[in-house]
């Protein structure tokens, strides 16, 4: 199976301190708010074992934020191109439809050019969310055009996502992990 969503290696899950993941954050922060005792370092994530030092040869994997005490909901997206690219990233720069792997560096006019489609379309009521959104190919996008899926008969091969499952997925993945390893492999 695919991933959907490839993240940076050199990022940090920072978690409430009711455990719920908020964001991904660089290691420089998740560095910052330990030493200045905003936040602790989890150096077991199966037990959620924390130290309020960063401790040397314990990659920087997750924290836990000392004062946040719930989820900031679901991330906002970006309005413009950055929005349009971060769909596109998330979905893998594949088709939500067809499974094509969309482009681009390609003409606007070109059947696989990458385009943002909505799910639920406007015309219809649907709103420019992440559940709403996903990767489509050109010639898919225009196919279905202001229909749903089930109106134009082109169901979606997978369920678009919000970041935060993203990093709940992530987060699941380090503390089910049966290799201890991995979570101290810095290139997990």
């Amino acid at each position: 199976m695919r991933r959907s969503h490839h993240h940076n290696r050199n990022t940090v899950i920072a978690l409430s301190s009711s455990f719920m993941p908020m964001a991904e954050i660089t290691r420089r922060k998740a560095i910052k708010a330990i030493v200045s005792r905003k936040a602790d370092l989890v150096v077991n994530p199966k037990t959620l074992e924390t130290s309020t030092e960063v401790i040397p040869g314990i990659p920087i994997k997750m924290i836990i934020y000392r004062m946040i005490t719930k989820s900031p909901g679901e991330p906002k997206l970006h309005n413009g191109n950055k929005g349009l690219k971060a769909i596109i990233r998330r979905d893998g720069h594949r088709c939500c439809y067809c499974g094509c792997k969309v482009k681009t560096s390609v003409s606007l006019s070109h059947p696989a050019y990458a385009t943002v489609d909505h799910i639920l379309p406007r015309a219809q009521g649907g709103k420019t969310v992440w559940k709403n959104l996903c990767c489509s190919c050109l010639r898919c996008n225009q196919t279905k055009g202001n229909k749903t899926p089930e109106q134009a008969n082109m169901p979606l091969l997978r369920k678009p996502t919000t970041p935060t499952m993203i990093l709940m997925e992530r987060m699941h993945r380090l503390i089910e992990s049966d290799d201890v390893e991995m979570f101290q492999n810095p290139l997990f």
